[in-house]
C-alpha cells in the first residue's frame, strides 16, 4: 500500500503507555505503512488540570492514501481501544492521545474541519512533539518555512529526557 506520508504524535501518562504506542503502531498498519517511528520521550505535563504524571511522547510516520478524516477516525477508536473516553476535560490525564501533526511529502497538507486542524495548530510550540519529529523527518519544512530541525533549534526545552524503551524500534 503507497500513499503520503502522514506524521501522527502519540501521548499519554496513565497505565501501560509504551505499550499502548507499539499497539498503536501495529493497528495502524491496516491503514498504510508505519515508515518511522522516533524515540519515546518523557516529558513533563503542560497544560493540564491538578497534579499529573509526567507524559511519554514518540511521533510515527504512516504513509497512507486514506483521507484524513478518515485517519482521524482511525485514530479515534485505537484511543477508545486504549480504554481513553470519547468526551473528557480537557487537560486531563489519559492512556494515549493520539493527533495528526502533519501530512504531505513536504507537510503541506491542509486540512480544517470540525475536530481536526492539519497542520496541527501547535506542533511547532511544542518539544514534546518537535524532539521526536526531527528524529524522523528532521528536514520536513512544513509550509514552505522553517525546516522541523531549526523549529526545534528555537524550540523551549522543558526538560525532555529520550527514553530506551525495550520493544520500540524507534529512535
Amino acid at each position: 500500500m503507497t500513499g503520503r506520508p502522514i506524521y501522527i504524535g502519540l501521548g499519554g501518562n496513565l497505565g501501560e503507555v509504551a505499550a499502548n504506542f507499539s499497539r498503536t503502531a501495529e493497528t495502524l498498519g491496516a491503514l498504510g505503512r508505519v515508515a518511522a517511528r522516533s524515540s519515546i520521550w518523557r516529558s513533563v505535563p503542560l497544560d493540564v488540570s491538578g497534579t499529573q504524571p509526567d507524559f511519554l511522547n514518540a511521533v510515527l510516520c504512516l504513509h497512507s492514501s486514506l483521507a484524513l478524516p478518515e485517519v482521524l477516525r482511525a485514530l479515534q477508536c485505537i484511543e477508545a481501544g486504549a480504554g481513553r473516553p470519547l468526551r473528557r476535560a480537557r487537560g486531563s490525564a489519559r492512556t494515549l492521545d493520539l493527533d495528526i501533526l502533519l501530512a504531505g511529502a513536504r507537510g503541506e497538507e491542509i486540512s480544517s474541519s470540525p475536530g481536526l486542524s492539519v497542520p496541527h495548530p501547535r506542533f511547532a510550540e511544542r518539544d514534546f512533539v518537535l524532539w521526536p519529529l526531527a528524529e524522523i523527518a528532521p528536514e520536513l519544512r512544513p509550509g514552505g518555512a522553517s525546516s522541523i530541525a531549526e523549529l526545534r533549534a528555537q524550540c523551549i526545552d522543558r526538560g525532555l529526557h529520550r527514553l530506551d524503551v525495550p520493544g520500540w524500534p524507534g529512535g
